[in-house]
């Protein structure tokens, strides 16, 4: 009975300077205010952080794989790589 085991995590000491504490507050605020009405969802520091940090890996892995050449935000051509400029 009661909740389901959920995934293993692993707990971690950061440390943030106080500028990285605002933007974490920031960033907390926002997914409270678009969560949506009558949504339940808890969001805490840990989440926001998570998916900071799954967001920087995807951007790298995709910058790495193609050389640069596509940017790992959007998928779009990078600019900056001389070619696809308009």
């Amino acid at each position: 009975m009661g909740r389901r085991a959920g995934e293993y995590k692993e707990t971690v000491t950061i440390r943030l300077t106080p500028q990285a504490r605002v933007y974490v507050k920031e960033i907390l605020q926002f997914f409270q205010a678009t969560r949506g009405w009558n949504n339940t969802k808890v969001y805490n520091n840990s989440i926001v952080i998570e998916q900071a940090i799954g967001h920087y890996r995807n951007f790298q892995r995709t910058m790495h794989e193609t050389g640069g050449k596509l940017c790992g935000c959007c998928g779009h051509p990078n600019q900056n790589t001389g070619k696809n400029n308009l």
